[in-house]
């Protein structure tokens, strides 16, 4: 019974099928790699989102408490001005204070 040389024992296409795993795992990487950074850049658009909404609610909020210190020192002028009286009326509006139409007596001179 004689033994086997190595030379006998020698597969040429060993070699190939390791090159052809390892082309296989560095497919395997760079594909995870690019689900990876798919991933990131989708978080990164989902907080830039955030942060513009944050913006915009932000912006309104500013908008409407500017709007609201307007009206009350528009009213606190027309009262001091026409009398508590008037400028509380529903029929004296802020565009009536703001063009001079609110009269001694509510809803005089309004819409005339």
């Amino acid at each position: 019974m004689r033994l086997p040389s190595a030379v006998e024992d020698y597969n040429p296409y060993f070699f190939i099928v390791v090159v052809v795993a390892a082309v296989r795992v560095e497919v395997v990487v760079v594909v995870a790699a690019v689900i990876v950074v798919a991933v990131e850049v989708v978080v990164v658009v989902v907080v830039v989102m955030i942060v513009v909404v944050v913006v915009v609610v932000v912006i309104v909020v500013v908008v409407v408490v500017v709007v609201i210190v307007v009206d009350v020192v528009v009213v606190v002028l027309c009262m001091m001005i026409f009398g508590v009286s008037t400028c509380l009326s529903p029929l004296c509006g802020v565009n009536a204070v703001l063009h001079g139409l609110c009269g001694s007596t509510f809803g005089t001179s309004i819409g005339g």
